[in-house]
C-alpha cells in the first residue's frame, strides 16, 4: 500500500492531477471515454494506493498542475525534511523546460536536448482499444510488403497558415510535419501505403457536422479500423512534442513507425523502446519508407506476432493510468528527493 499526501489543494483550489481527484475523490467518474481509462485506477484506491496526512505519506503529489512557485516549494522543502520523493505534474504541449528547482516532474511535452535532470515523461493515456475483444490481439496474415496506415488530421496548407497567424505556431508545424511524411512515404517503393488524412475536423467523410455524436463515433470506427488492419501505423508528433496516436497503436497490438522530433519517451531507463516500434530520426525523414521496408524484410510471422504481442503487454505493463502510477512509485518510492544540478 503507498500513502499518499496531496498537496496544494483545496475549496478555492481544487485538484486538477487526475490521479489527486480520484483519492479525494473529487472526479465525477461516469462513462465518458475519459473516466474509463481511469477505472482500473479508481479500482485501486484502498488497495495500492490511499491519501494520507503529511506526517504519514511515503510521498508527496503536488494535486494540480506544476507551476513554480512559494507552495511547490513548500512541499519540496517538506518532503526533503521527510526523507520522502515529491512528484509534480505538468500535461500540456508546451515543450519548454520549466523552472524545477527540486523534486520530480512528470509532463508530456519534453524535447531531449532540453531536458532536466529531475523531468520524466508520462504516456498519453488512450482507450483501451481491444476492449470489445476481451484484450485479445487479433490476428494480421503475414504480408511480404509492409502495410501502414495512418487515419488522422492534417488540415490544408490554407489552415496551417491560419493557425500561425493566431500564434498556434507548434499546431501548424505537426500537422505539416505529418502532411510532408504522408506524401514521402506515397512515393516509397516497397510499402503498402493504407492513409486516410483528414483534412477538416469532421474526419475524412464530407458534409458531416462538427463535434455531432454520429461524425466522432464514425471518425472513431475509422480510426480503430485503420491501426487494426496495418502492421503499421504512422507515430509523429503534433502540437506538442508526443503522440498519442503511438501509445494507441502499442494498445492495439501493432507496430509504430515513429518519428523520433527528439523525443523523451517513458521509462527510457528501463524499456528499450527500439525494440517496439521502428524508428525514424527526424533527420532521415526522407528514408522513413525504405527504413520501414528494411524492418519489415527481417521480419517473419513469428516474429511480427511476437512483436505485435510485446507491445501490447507493455502498453498494459507501462502505459494506463493504473499501470504508469504503480511503476512510478515504486521507482521513486526509496529514492531521496531530487535537486536540479
Amino acid at each position: 500500500m503507498v500513502r499518499i499526501h496531496v498537496w496544494g489543494v483545496g475549496p478555492e483550489a481544487p485538484p486538477t492531477i487526475e490521479l489527486a481527484q480520484i483519492l479525494l475523490k473529487a472526479e465525477p467518474g461516469g462513462e465518458s471515454g475519459w473516466s474509463r481509462r481511469f477505472a482500473p485506477l479508481r479500482d485501486a484506491i484502498g488497495k495500492e494506493f490511499h491519501s494520507a496526512s503529511r506526517e504519514e505519506a511515503d510521498l508527496f503529489i503536488y494535486g494540480r498542475y506544476y507551476e513554480f512557485g512559494a507552495q511547490t516549494k513548500e512541499m519540496a522543502e517538506t518532503a526533503a525534511r521527510r526523507g520522502v520523493p515529491c512528484l509534480f505534474f505538468k500535461w500540456g504541449d508546451d515543450p519548454a523546460p520549466p523552472v524545477v528547482p527540486w523534486g520530480i516532474l512528470v509532463r508530456h511535452s519534453i524535447l531531449s536536448g532540453r531536458r532536466l535532470a529531475n523531468e520524466m515523461a508520462a504516456p498519453a493515456y488512450c482507450d483501451d482499444l481491444l476492449n470489445d475483444s476481451g484484450g485479445a490481439v487479433p490476428e494480421l496474415a503475414f504480408s511480404k510488403t509492409p502495410r501502414l496506415g495512418f487515419c488522422g488530421y492534417t488540415s490544408t496548407m490554407t489552415l496551417r497558415l491560419i493557425y500561425r497567424l493566431c500564434g498556434r505556431v507548434r499546431k501548424a508545424e505537426g500537422l505539416a510535419l505529418r502532411a510532408g511524411l504522408l506524401r514521402i512515404l506515397e512515393r516509397s517503393p516497397g510499402i503498402t501505403c493504407d492513409f486516410q488524412p483528414q483534412r477538416n475536423f469532421t474526419g475524412p467523410e464530407k458534409g458531416l457536422v462538427k463535434n455531432a455524436p454520429e461524425t466522432e463515433q464514425l471518425a472513431r470506427r475509422q480510426f480503430l479500423e485503420s491501426i487494426l488492419r496495418n502492421d503499421y501505423t504512422l507515430c509523429v508528433r503534433g502540437a506538442g512534442n508526443f503522440s498519442y496516436r503511438f501509445y494507441e497503436t502499442l494498445a492495439a497490438g501493432r507496430v509504430p513507425l515513429f518519428i523520433n522530433t527528439d523525443c523523451v519517451l517513458p521509462y527510457d531507463d528501463e524499456i528499450d523502446w527500439r525494440k517496439h516500434c521502428v524508428w525514424v530520426e527526424k533527420s532521415e525523414m526522407s528514408r522513413a519508407g525504405e527504413i520501414l521496408a528494411e524492418f519489415h524484410s527481417r521480419q517473419t510471422p513469428d516474429s511480427m506476432r511476437a512483436m505485435q504481442l510485446a507491445n501490447r503487454r507493455l502498453w498494459q505493463e507501462y502505459l494506463t493510468p493504473l499501470t504508469f502510477y504503480r511503476n512510478l512509485f515504486r521507482k521513486f518510492m526509496r529514492a531521496k528527493p531530487m535537486r536540479q544540478a
